[in-house]
C-alpha cells in the first residue's frame, strides 16, 4: 500500500509541473442550405443525481431548423468505436498567415508559455459549541497563484503580482486568525470569513501574458468582490493599460452600453468603468475581455483597437464567444471569417431547453433533448461560465456551457468540413480553456460530503476532455474528527510515505487532494501554527465513505447537497 500511494504521489506531481453590427469590409462565407444534424455521444458523465457508466444511444438525425429547407445529407463522424484507445483523425496543419482587408492579420506562430498554477491555502476552525446542526466555524485565506517557468522579464513581473496578492492574504488571515483564536478561548466563535483569490489566465504566450483576478472577501455582514487584470509584454514584462489597447475608448464605451443588460444591477458602474479606463480587462487574442461585461471582439470592430495586439496565436488556442454567442474566426482555415453562432429555445416556463442550435454561417444544427438528455435538464446558459472555440491539433472543438437547477452542464462538439457534430457531454464545468493541453475543469466529489474539484484536462483525438494529473485538487472543509480515523503519513516535500497513524477524535483536518480511481484522499492535519501542519493519507470507499467509515459519524462540519 506504501509503495502505491508513493507512485501515485510521484506521478501527481510530475504531472501537477507541467500543467502546473459588424464592419462591411468583414469577409464571411458565402451562405449554405441549412444541415441536419448528427450526434455521436462519445463518452457521457455520470449526473449529479443518477450514475451511469454506460454510453447513450445510437446516433439519432436531429430536427432541422427549418423543415421546409432542402436538406443535405447529414455529417458523418469517422471516430473509432469510442470504447477503443484512438480514434482515426490526423493532426492539423498550421495554416498560412493572412491580412484582412481591415488590416488585421491572422497568424499562429506564437510559442505557448509553461506556467505554473500553486495554491496558498490557509486555514483554521472549530466546532461551534453553540450550533443545533454541528457546524464548523472558519477562517480561510486561498490565493491561486500562477507562475511563468521561462526566466526574464515577464517571470518577473508576474511573480511580483501574485506574490503581493499572497501577501495581502495573508496579512488578512493572519489578522482574521487571531480574533478567531481569541473567541475560541472565550467559547463564542466567531463567523466564518473567507479570503479567496481566483484566477482567470486567458493567455500566455510569446507576446503577452494576461489573466484576470477575482478577488471574493465575505464574512457574517459583509461581502466584497473586486476584479484586478494583469496584462504583460513577454518582452520586456511591463504593463499593458487600456488605452494602449483601445484607441478609441467613447466607442468601447458605446458598445459596452448597447451591448450589456441596462435592467443588470452592475450596469452603470460597469459602464462607468469603461468610460473611465478603470475597468478590469484582459487581452484575448481576438478582443478583449471586461469585468462584468464579456469579450468584446476586434473583428467587426476594428475601428476602436490597436490591430497588432490581435490576430497572432499558438498553433493550439481557444477563443470565447461574446455576449450574444458568437465568435468570428477562420474555423475551415481557407483565410475567409466564419460566423459561429450558438444559441437556445426553452420551453414556455423558461425551465428547460427545447433546443440548443450552433449555426456556421447559414447552416443551423439543432440538438434536442432525444439527442442530448440532460439538455431537458437545463434553463439557461451558465451565467458565471464562458463558451470556447478550441483549436487542437486534431481541429476544433466547441464546448458550450449551460446550466440547471443542480449543477452545471458542458457539452462538447466537433466542427470541421462536415459540420458540427455532438461529442459529449457531462455534469462539470470549464474554468480556463486558453491552452488546449492544459484546460482548467471544476467537479465534484461525494467523499466527506460535496466537495468541488479541480483538475487539468486536454482534448483527445475525439473530443474527449480527459485528465493529465491523478489527484484533483479539492475545495472542502474545514473538518474536525468525531472519531479517531486510521491514515498513513506523508510528507510532501519529498513524497515519502510514513508509518500507519492514529488521526485522534478532536483533530481539525482539510482534504486537499483526491485520486477517485483509487479512493485515495489526502488531508491537511491543521494547526493554527501552520508550521506544525501535516499531511496523511486516508482511503476512501465510495460516497460518504472516509476510512472505513460513514463521514457523518466520522466529521464535524460536512454538508450534504446533490
Amino acid at each position: 500500500m506504501k509503495k502505491f500511494v508513493a507512485i501515485l504521489l510521484a506521478v501527481a506531481t510530475v504531472f501537477g509541473c507541467v500543467a502546473c453590427s459588424k464592419a462591411e469590409e468583414t469577409t464571411k462565407k458565402k451562405k449554405k442550405k441549412t444541415k441536419k444534424t448528427t450526434t455521436e455521444s462519445v463518452e457521457t458523465e455520470a449526473p449529479t443525481e443518477e450514475t451511469t457508466d454506460e454510453p447513450t444511444d445510437e446516433p439519432t438525425d436531429a430536427p432541422t431548423s427549418d423543415p421546409t429547407d432542402d436538406t443535405t445529407e447529414a455529417p458523418t463522424d469517422t471516430t473509432e468505436d469510442p470504447n477503443e484507445t484512438g480514434g482515426v483523425y490526423e493532426t492539423w496543419a498550421v495554416p498560412d498567415p493572412f491580412t484582412m482587408s481591415t488590416g488585421l492579420t491572422i497568424r499562429h506562430d506564437l510559442e505557448k508559455l509553461q506556467i505554473g498554477r500553486d495554491l496558498v491555502y490557509k486555514v483554521w476552525g472549530d466546532l461551534d459549541p453553540q450550533s443545533e446542526f454541528e457546524e464548523v466555524r472558519y477562517v480561510k485565506a486561498r490565493t491561486d497563484m500562477v507562475s511563468v517557468y521561462e526566466d526574464g522579464p515577464l517571470a518577473d513581473a508576474v511573480s511580483y503580482k501574485f506574490t503581493s496578492l499572497a501577501d495581502d492574504a495573508a496579512s488578512m488571515y493572519a489578522e482574521r486568525l487571531e480574533k478567531f483564536l481569541s473567541s475560541q478561548q472565550s467559547g463564542t466563535l466567531e463567523r466564518d470569513t473567507s479570503y479567496n483569490v481566483e484566477t482567470t489566465v486567458y493567455r500566455a504566450d510569446s507576446e503577452y501574458f494576461s489573466s484576470m483576478m477575482e478577488i471574493v472577501d465575505y464574512g457574517l455582514d459583509f461581502y466584497d468582490v473586486q476584479r484586478v487584470g494583469a496584462n504583460y509584454r513577454y518582452s520586456d514584462g511591463s504593463f499593458i493599460d487600456i488605452t494602449e489597447v483601445v484607441t478609441d475608448m467613447a466607442a468601447l464605451t458605446s458598445y459596452v452600453k448597447d451591448k450589456m443588460d441596462p435592467y443588470r444591477y452592475d450596469y452603470d458602474e460597469t459602464v462607468q468603468n469603461v468610460e473611465d479606463g478603470a475597468c478590469a480587462w484582459a487581452l484575448l487574442y481576438d478582443g478583449i475581455y471586461i469585468e462584468n461585461f464579456g469579450k468584446v471582439p476586434v473583428i467587426g470592430n476594428e475601428y476602436m483597437f490597436d490591430l497588432s495586439y490581435f490576430g497572432a496565436t499558438p498553433e493550439t488556442y481557444a477563443l470565447l464567444a461574446d455576449k450574444s454567442g458568437e465568435i468570428l474566426w477562420d474555423v475551415n482555415e481557407d483565410q475567409f471569417i466564419d460566423d459561429i453562432r450558438i444559441s437556445l429555445e426553452t420551453d414556455a416556463s423558461e425551465e428547460s431547453v427545447e433546443s440548443l442550435t450552433i449555426s456556421v454561417n447559414a447552416d443551423q444544427y439543432v440538438f434536442t433533448p432525444n439527442e442530448i438528455a440532460y439538455l431537458a435538464d437545463d434553463y439557461e446558459f451558465a451565467e458565471n461560465l464562458e463558451h470556447y472555440l478550441v483549436r487542437t491539433e486534431y481541429g476544433y472543438f466547441l464546448i458550450v456551457s449551460l446550466e440547471s437547477y443542480y449543477w452545471y452542464h458542458t457539452c462538447i462538439f466537433r466542427v470541421d468540413e462536415n459540420g458540427v457534430t455532438f461529442r459529449t457531454d457531462g455534469n462539470y464545468y470549464v474554468l480556463e480553456a486558453f491552452d488546449p493541453d492544459n484546460i482548467l475543469v471544476g467537479d465534484t466529489a461525494y467523499i466527506t460530503g460535496l466537495e468541488a474539484t479541480r483538475d487539468m484536462r486536454r482534448f483527445s483525438d475525439i473530443g474527449i476532455l480527459a485528465s493529465t494529473t491523478i489527484f484533483k485538487d479539492v475545495y472542502s472543509g474545514p473538518y474536525k474528527t468525531k472519531i479517531d480515523l486510521p491514515a498513513q503519513e506523508v510528507d510532501l516535500t519529498d513524497l515519502s510515505i510514513g508509518a500507519d497513524v492514529t488521526v485522534p477524535a478532536g483533530t481539525m483536518v482539510a482534504p486537499i487532494l483526491l485520486d477517485e480511481n483509487t479512493g485515495l484522499l489526502i488531508m491537511r492535519i491543521l494547526d493554527p501554527d501552520e508550521s506544525q501542519t501535516s499531511y496523511v493519507v486516508m482511503e476512501t470507499g465510495g460516497e460518504y465513505d472516509i476510512a472505513g467509515y460513514h463521514s457523518y459519524e466520522a466529521l464535524y462540519g460536512v454538508i450534504f447537497g446533490e
